[in-house]
């Protein structure tokens, strides 16, 4: 066995029978507006309902922070959960403070957003 075998072998068999460190992800904070984005397409998939980050004075308003057709996880008081999710049925939007969380070990998943209040509607 070459050298250079032996050493991809050996980081190959390291990784392996190593357990991955959990990534910790910061959260974004601040005002966020949930529900419709604003966006309308010609062609799907269309990006028309989802989060935008509204504290970002870089953002592309044409690319929302997330957007999906089913609702983010919600952690918020059952009140500002029910008018999140009433808004959002109707094709509605609102302004909320709070924290959006992505997680790096469920990629496939829906992100999280922490609501603290709901300001008002879009």
């Amino acid at each position: 066995m070459s050298y250079t075998r032996f050493l991809i072998t050996t980081s190959i068999m390291f990784s392996v029978a190593t357990p991955s460190q959990a990534l910790e992800i910061e959260p974004i904070n601040g005002r966020f507006s949930i529900g419709d984005t604003g966006i309308m397409c010609t062609t799907l998939s269309c990006p028309t309902m989802g989060i935008v980050e509204l504290d970002n004075p870089n953002r592309d308003p044409q690319r929302p922070l997330w957007a999906n057709a089913e609702m983010p996880k919600l952690i918020a008081s059952e009140v500002d959960a029910a008018a999140i999710a009433a808004a959002w049925e109707a094709k509605g939007c609102l302004i909320v403070e709070g924290s959006f969380y992505t997680d790096a070990a469920d990629i496939e998943g829906l992100p999280s957003l922490l609501v603290r209040s709901i300001i008002e509607s879009c």
